[in-house]
């Protein structure tokens, strides 16, 4: 006879729920950038098996020399492929999502697979939460906020099975193209309707 949840009874317990694989990749949207003048947008990975902060020469301006300093002990770093990373050079950028602005040290790498990599250490000083399936990031309080208050970021892909796995996808923009107008009066331009077409 089966227990029906009496106190001492035993009961056959079944599995109900798998748990699921942990995701380590998860790309975000940012802008980064030596100073503020010069700010790239790009989709950086937060990686939580990397250690270090890595860019990649595409990404900064083309004067990113004159913010850079020379390593004097190079590092022996490999990405996931089991490939030797060169890095000569560091650089401190600006990290800003729109909710948060950071300036944190980054190396530079002209071989790396993916625009930017956010490894641990920006996450252990920075990042208080990794939510995957809310799709957001939570951020500590001591970080410097562009506004009053405190945004998640959101998580735009997370690497799962060697695939990232995306809610949404790419889409073209909608362009509508117009004809230009000068008008035969000198205090109208634009798409008058009395205006002449632009021979």
């Amino acid at each position: 006879m089966p227990d029906l949840g009496l106190p001492g009874g035993t009961r056959k317990r079944t599995v109900t729920r798998l748990l699921r694989r942990a995701l380590r990749h998860y790309e975000i949207a940012v802008t980064l950038g030596p100073c503020m003048r010069v700010m790239r947008s790009g989709r950086p990975v937060l990686d939580t098996g990397a250690g270090v902060n890595i860019v990649r020469t595409s990404v900064l301006p083309a004067n990113w020399m004159a913010y850079a300093e020379e390593l004097t002990a190079l590092p022996r770093i490999r990405d996931a492929n089991n490939n030797r990373l060169v890095t000569k050079y560091a650089i401190h950028l600006y990290v800003d999502t729109g909710g948060v602005r950071l300036f944190d040290r980054f190396l530079v790498s002209d071989n790396l697979s993916v625009l930017c990599i956010l490894g641990t250490e920006f996450i252990e000083q920075n990042i208080e939460a990794i939510l995957p399936r809310l799709r957001k990031i939570v951020w500590q309080e001591h970080v410097r906020c562009t506004e009053e208050l405190l945004r998640p970021t959101p998580i735009l892909a997370c690497l799962n099975d060697s695939a990232w796995d995306r809610h949404w996808q790419d889409k073209p923009a909608r362009v509508r193209a117009c004809n230009r107008y000068v008008s035969t009066d000198n205090k109208r331009s634009g798409s008058w309707p009395h205006a002449t077409p632009l021979v």
